[in-house]
């Protein structure tokens, strides 16, 4: 299991919803992940293996954030309203009210869009820019790699 800091000014946990709600010039830390925003929602399960030990131990699944969002990873960054990080898939997807952008620090390319996923180790983008979640394209990042039309269906904001 890899671990995960969490820093704010405030923090709110439920234990019977397992669920913590971090306000206040918030910072995620994790081996290929960074999140700052505003507003954090930390989803937690239970390590079954762990309560089998008599060990209490539970492990984030997904985060959800809010207000000046910036989620950066090795060779990109991004910027948007809000971000949900998924931990078990390593996708991130980024939205908001206006366009929104990914940047590529090696290459300097820059993708926009109303709700942009990308995954964190993979070299896939996805750019869905209308009211109506239409997808207006998915693309390899990587340099070498070509753009290319999908029909993949797009992740729903919050």
């Amino acid at each position: 299991r890899m671990p995960t800091l969490i820093s704010s000014r405030a923090l709110r946990y439920s234990d019977s919803n397992r669920t913590a709600i971090y306000t206040g010039d918030v910072h995620l830390s994790r081996r290929d992940v960074a999140v700052q925003s505003q507003q954090l929602h930390a989803f937690f399960s239970s390590d079954e293996k762990a309560k089998d030990e008599d060990k209490d131990s539970m492990s984030i699944t997904r985060i959800i954030a809010r207000e000046s969002v910036v989620v950066e990873s090795p060779g990109r960054i991004g910027r948007g309203d809000w971000a949900e990080y998924a931990f078990d898939k390593d996708e991130a997807t980024l939205g908001g009210d206006r366009d929104i952008e990914v940047k590529e620090t090696e290459t300097g390319r820059i993708a926009r869009g109303r709700i942009l996923t990308y995954g964190i180790k993979r070299d896939t983008l996805g750019i869905y820019t209308d009211a109506h979640g239409r997808t207006v394209s998915t693309t390899q990042t990587a340099p070498t790699e070509k753009k290319e039309k999908t029909g993949a269906v797009p992740a729903q904001p919050l």
